[in-house]
């Protein structure tokens, strides 16, 4: 798919002049241009050689005084007026040069149907015919400018690669990996390999094992290698995730149908060098039917462990009963605690925690949770990133239980740990102090929340001070706790945080 821009639209206007009256770029310009440049206003622009051509390829947006001039009505009239009488007559079949602009634009899947149904009925009356390339160029100057790769004009023509759409699809970007993210360089070459040979590769390890971050950070060694990298972040519903992507031309008036159904074609109409990253996928192909569809484009998944089978089977599992046999029976095979399975031990006596704690037996989730922390405490593994869900859990857990105080003391602990082997000023010492803040919040005490909160986003904010998004969501995250505490004490919150 050619994205109908400026570049394109002027590309095809010029390669329908005949070969006899072929001109330079320039000089096409200022025959298109010819009002513009006749205006005593614009006496003392010019244009230079260089970046007409970055125009005329797409590699740089065209001047905003030309764009600003040509919006308006009377000036589109002038420029209509100036094809029919400047370029038309040197062209070979001028309504074949029509016609193809006219099948550009209505090919591109990123135009709203709104702007097609206000421009189309210009293309076929004799009356206005002219008009509509001339507002079509108006258009194709004033939209959202997304910069060509060069090397890959032919290969784009050809529909062999994707359109560049990271300025088109707002807030896909893969998010940065840990800065404490170090080695794995053996892995990420074999993530290469493999997506080489393969269209989809699905990470898969228990919990908390850096299935993610490994993503984040073939992402960032490898951006080169595609034209896009998309990021989507599963909510269990891959169908909705979809509809819920933000286009930049998405009318504020389109059903979720509608949404849905631009957003599908649009994402099927991308080809194998755009790499799709869906975080936190943990369902199979029947159970999201809408998996299929995303696959077409190269993709990574993460899920859970295919080298511990049971253990990947319980993340898939719907019957707690079931899952909770398959976490049971992957410990049975671990005979002996070593220092090398020491962490993955932890990690499934976490899940079988967790599993027992939303599933109503809170002193079998006791026991696995303390038996997972004491684990990561033997073997001098509390400082690793798989702590702090950990403890985290086990403070919001005792929270549940009504001992707050020994979950506010377990995280007081790790914030201490975090610091000694890291810093206060890093992401992890951020999320101890937020959920410090969640639990302060949950029990009513909002001079502490509030202290706790503003540690972690002042953490946030510095972190994330070109994602600014990110910041929002945080905010939207506590907003969420409203209705478990009781909205005027949230409320009051959100206002004590803005100060």
């Amino acid at each position: 798919m050619n994205r109908c821009d400026f570049s394109s639209i002027s590309t095809c206007l010029k390669n329908h002049i005949s070969e006899s009256n072929q001109m330079s770029q320039p000089d096409f310009l200022y025959e298109l241009f010819e009002d513009f440049m006749d205006d005593t206003a614009n006496q003392d622009f010019s244009m230079d050689n260089g970046l007409v051509c970055r125009w005329m390829t797409g590699q740089a947006k065209i001047s905003p005084k030309i764009s600003a001039y040509y919006s308006k009505p009377s000036n589109q009239e002038k420029l209509a007026h100036t094809i029919h009488q400047n370029l038309l007559p040197l062209m070979s079949d001028c309504n074949m040069a029509i016609q193809d602009i006219y099948t550009l634009f209505i090919q591109d899947d990123s135009i709203s149907d709104a702007k097609k149904k206000n421009l189309t009925p210009l293309y076929k009356p004799t009356s206005s015919r002219l008009l509509f390339p001339a507002k079509l160029i108006s258009f194709g100057m004033e939209r959202q400018f997304i910069k060509r790769n060069t090397k890959n004009q032919k290969l784009l023509a050809g529909r062999a690669l994707s359109p560049i759409v990271l300025d088109y699809i707002m807030d896909r970007e893969v998010p940065k990996p840990c800065r404490h993210f170090i080695g794995r360089d053996k892995e990420l070459e074999e993530l290469y390999t493999m997506l080489e040979e393969n269209r989809h590769v699905f990470l898969c390890e228990i919990a908390g094992i850096g299935k993610s971050e490994l993503a984040k950070a073939y992402a960032k060694r490898y951006i080169k290698q595609y034209t896009n990298i998309l990021y989507v972040e599963y909510t269990g519903n891959l169908h909705q995730d979809i509809t819920d992507m933000d286009f930049i031309d998405d009318p504020p008036e389109s059903t979720e149908q509608e949404r849905f159904q631009r957003h599908n074609r649009f994402l099927r109409s991308l080809k194998s060098d755009t790499l799709l990253i869906i975080d936190n996928f943990n369902v199979t192909a029947t159970q999201d039917s809408f998996l299929s569809v995303v696959l077409k484009t190269k993709s990574i998944g993460t899920d859970s462990d295919r080298a511990l089978l049971p253990d990947f089977q319980a993340t898939l599992e719907t019957k707690p009963e079931k899952a909770i046999k398959l976490e049971k029976d992957t410990l049975a095979q671990i005979e002996t605690i070593t220092v090398d399975n020491a962490r993955l031990v932890s990690n499934l006596h976490a899940n079988l925690g967790g599993l027992y704690r939303m599933n109503g037996h809170p002193d079998l989730a006791r026991e696995h949770m303390e038996k997972s922390i004491s684990l990561l405490d033997q073997f001098n593994l509390l400082h690793i990133n798989d702590s702090i869900p950990q403890i985290a859990n086990y403070a919001m857990f005792l929270t549940e239980q009504q001992e707050p105080e020994r979950g506010i003391s377990e995280l007081q602990k790790l914030s201490g740990i975090i610091k000694k082997y890291h810093s206060d000023h890093c992401l992890d010492y951020a999320k101890v102090q937020e959920t410090l803040g969640t639990i302060y919040l949950m029990t009513a005490n909002l001079p502490q929340a509030k202290t706790h909160f503003k540690r972690a986003f002042k953490i946030y904010e510095k972190i994330w001070a070109d994602e600014p998004e990110m910041i929002e969501a945080k905010y939207q995250e506590i907003q969420e706790l409203y209705p478990q505490i009781g909205f005027s004490i949230g409320k009051t919150l959100s206002g004590l945080l803005t100060k």
